[in-house]
């Protein structure tokens, strides 16, 4: 690739477009979690919208972008792992039966890491490293913000993210059941995977 990649922090502006590749990464859990909720707005919306919090874990300041002819092909969301839960606000807006679907993936987390909730490359530019770089990046904001372990969740299905992240240093933790559901079309749930810093 002859344009060079640049990296760089998130803005609000980018929230509709970090949506998008959010979307990807999620394997049909925004859609699982968010359709039908409000007339007239996609899943992806509804979480364009909720990535314009500045207050909440999961926004645009957390997020690292990749940048390509002035559009974004990639992106890296990231916060402490405690932060990964079913929180009150979620309650409040999702039906408790779809959380309930996915209590044990929002409940699973290796304590005291640092945790990359999502990672995501435009199919068109996969394979030039842009995801390994984005990971290269968290791993250092981790370790600046005095984490010592980054975490993960990934489907068990998805083999081409799961060699990725074992060139990386990442080791199965423990098995995440998430039963298949016609909006989460993958097999064998998750895995909980970790990476110790130190050794990266």
């Amino acid at each position: 690739m002859n344009v060079p990649i640049v990296y760089r922090q998130a803005s609000i502006e980018d929230c509709r477009r970090l949506a998008e590749l959010m979307e990807i990464a999620a394997g049909g859990m925004l859609d699982f979690l968010f359709h039908d909720l409000v007339p007239g707005l996609a899943p992806v919306d509804i979480e364009a919208r909720a990535l314009e919090n500045s207050d909440s874990h999961h926004s645009f300041r957390n997020a690292v972008v990749a940048e390509h002819l002035g559009r974004i092909v990639g992106m890296a969301l990231s916060f402490p792992a405690n932060e990964f839960r079913i929180t009150n606000a979620m309650r409040q807006f999702i039906p408790a039966e779809r959380l309930d679907h996915l209590n044990d993936f929002f409940s699973a987390r290796v304590d005291g890491s640092y945790f990359l909730d999502a990672l995501a490359v435009d199919v068109k530019l996969q394979g030039h490293g842009i995801g390994s770089r984005l990971i290269e990046l968290v791993k250092q904001k981790a370790k600046e913000n005095g984490y010592e372990d980054l975490s993960l969740m990934v489907f068990r299905d998805n083999l081409g993210a799961r060699r990725l992240y074992a060139r990386h240093g990442f080791d199965v933790v423990r098995e995440v059941a998430v039963e298949r559901h016609p909006r989460i079309p993958h097999d064998k749930g998750c895995l909980l995977l970790n990476c110790t810093l130190e050794d990266a």
